[in-house]
């Protein structure tokens, strides 16, 4: 999620792992520990994939800042495969501010600008469909790296008895 517009998101179809999680309510304690180890597991191999691949593809970007940018790319440990850019991370050279004193830049004010480019020539020109992130997301959801998940999933399901 992003935190005073440090990031944007990109919103995943979850509606086949709702029944999942809607069934993991009604069963036991331990075994929905043990189910929601083995999700988490799974959903984060599947994100490790899609960041991989946004790290590998920063050379698609014009941008010189999609480097830094790269360096705040990180996978949370959730139910569902969850890959975060971004953020208050700080990345680049220290700068003098008008404030006084040193600071560096956040990954996040960056992002937009390494995505998208601008119209006033700090980063890329502007590109409405993305140099990195959208190309990423959308060569990652022609991989198997989803199916895979979503086969967990049901595994997960057939085992804890609830199909």
């Amino acid at each position: 999620m992003a935190k005073k517009g440090m990031g944007f998101e990109i919103d995943v179809d979850d509606s086949d792992v709702r029944v999942l999680f809607d069934a993991l309510r009604n069963v036991d304690a331990e075994l929905r520990k043990n189910t929601n180890a083995e999700l988490r597991l799974a959903a984060k191999e599947c994100a490790a994939e899609l960041a991989s691949m946004l790290k590998r593809n920063t050379v698609n970007s014009p941008a010189p800042q999609t480097r830094l940018v790269e360096l705040s790319v990180k996978v949370k440990s959730d139910r569902v495969p969850i890959v975060t850019v971004g953020g208050t991370r700080k990345v680049g050279r220290a700068y003098q501010s008008r404030k006084g004193g040193k600071k560096r830049a956040v990954a996040g004010a960056l992002l937009w600008g390494v995505e998208f480019g601008d119209k006033h020539g700090r980063f890329a020109p502007r590109n409405e469909s993305g140099y990195w992130i959208r190309p990423t997301v959308a060569e990652f959801s022609k991989t198997g790296a989803i199916d895979t998940y979503k086969r967990a999933v049901v595994r997960i399901l057939n085992s804890a008895g609830v199909l």
